[in-house]
């Protein structure tokens, strides 16, 4: 995320801290993981308050705020109150998956597929297709493409290969 028009949408503010926390430094992870579990009471913080929360500096929360293309702490804020006041459908049908003693094959097999479809749900709306669209033709223009990997996979292929 580093041009100003990546900014994050409301809606996938919480979808998209979760999938870049681990890239994130030490501090900035912080302010997510806080932002992650109370993302309510975010939206009531003052910047010194979150800061004294997360154990960071107000600067650290600044510099987390730009670096997710906010403008600062109150455009986070007011886009996170948005998210936060927006039922989520997927959050509804997360809850109904709960297995239970009497739920036969079938009902567990459905509650498995409304997870699986729940997962690529919040992965649609983490993508974007600008941007998968411009590397599928990045990809088509050339004449050799490399794969490497590592891993149980590769493993796996050279015992086939013996």
């Amino acid at each position: 995320m580093n041009a100003a028009t990546d900014a994050i949408q409301v809606g996938k503010i919480l979808d998209t801290l979760g999938s870049l926390r681990d890239s994130l430094t030490p501090s900035a992870r912080r302010i997510a993981d806080y932002v992650l579990v109370q993302p309510q009471r975010v939206t009531e913080l003052s910047i010194a308050e979150l800061a004294q929360q997360a154990t960071v500096g107000e600067a650290s929360i600044i510099r987390f705020c730009r670096a997710l293309n906010f403008k600062g702490f109150q455009d986070l804020k007011m886009k996170l109150a948005i998210e936060v006041a927006t039922p989520h459908e997927t959050e509804k049908h997360m809850l109904d998956t709960e297995l239970t003693a009497d739920d036969d094959a079938e009902h567990i097999g459905r509650k498995l597929q409304q997870t699986i479809n729940n997962v690529l749900g919040e992965t649609l709306n983490l993508l974007d297709f600008s941007k998968l669209e411009a590397v599928a033709r990045a990809l088509q223009q050339q004449k050799r493409i490399y794969f490497f990997w590592r891993g149980i996979l590769w493993h796996h292929r050279r015992r086939c290969e013996k």
